[in-house]
């Protein structure tokens, strides 16, 4: 209903109501998303992106930073959509305006350049580049780092998905010194705020002593350690099935069956 108005305005006064139409159309493409209708998503995203490069044409500093945003949105539904070309250009072209938005107010958008940058190796893992992804994790993390010393409230959590991220790959690697120190610096990250929100955080926690305790059941000389974190690990799991079974029973049997492979070595 709020698209059709918006439209309806647009047509009489483009100036003042396009760019409510291409936000309409971007929260709308998000919902659909949610709802598994991608063709719909992608359908709206198009129009979206349409109307703010047009926009952005006559009043850069303006709508830039909205091309950028449903290009990243476009490539988050692409990577889903297994059309990794595409959400690769997609996501290239978000960062190139990003970074040169942060030259000019970094305060405002060093934040979304370490967004895009994550996403970035997120895919390129996908895409078995992990070369790139490596840079990429870097580059992202240091930026997260920088802006966790000014507001740690905000963007800790992110240093510590980026860390994992990065623990994950070295991991796959075999670099599995980096990947444990990556781990456990995301992990003492992640228990801070699970004490004060554990409905929020304690899941985050709970995945990062799972791959902790494969990485440590490598080494037989570990195993204890292992079995440690494994068994935290399950009990967290086992907290949240307790309140939302649907969503994480399937992680306590999953905890379950590695804790008793680890006991079996």
């Amino acid at each position: 209903e709020a698209l059709k108005i918006y439209r309806s305005l647009a047509k009489v006064n483009p100036d003042a109501y396009l760019n409510y139409v291409a936000t309409t159309l971007n929260n709308f493409a998000v919902l659909h998303r949610k709802l598994n209708r991608p063709l719909d998503a992608e359908a709206e995203y198009n129009e979206a992106l349409e109307i703010y490069r047009s926009l952005a044409k006559v009043n850069p500093d303006a709508y830039l930073a909205d091309v950028a945003m449903t290009l990243n949105n476009l490539a988050i539904l692409h990577r889903k959509l297994n059309r990794l070309a595409d959400a690769e250009a997609e996501y290239n072209e978000a960062l190139e305006i990003r970074r040169s938005l942060a030259k000019v107010n970094p305060d405002a958008y060093l934040a979304d350049v370490a967004m895009t940058l994550n996403n970035l190796a997120n895919l390129h893992i996908d895409l078995n580049r992990p070369a790139d992804a490596e840079a990429e994790y870097n580059e992202a993390l240091e930026i997260r780092r920088k802006l966790a010393k000014v507001n740690p409230d905000a963007y800790l959590t992110d240093v510590a998905t980026t860390l994992n991220n990065l623990a994950a790959l070295h991991y796959n690697l075999n670099r599995l010194a980096d990947a444990e120190a990556e781990y456990n610096e995301a992990l003492e990250i992640r228990r801070k705020p699970a004490k004060v929100n554990p409905d929020a955080y304690l899941s985050y926690v709970a995945t990062t002593l799972y791959n902790l305790a494969l990485l440590l059941m490598k080494d037989e000389q570990r195993r204890g350690e292992a079995k440690q974190a494994c068994q935290e690990a399950l009990d967290l799991y086992k907290v949240m099935a307790g309140k939302v079974p649907q969503r994480w029973s399937q992680y306590v049997e999953k905890a379950q069956q590695l804790l008793d492979y680890i006991n079996s070595l």
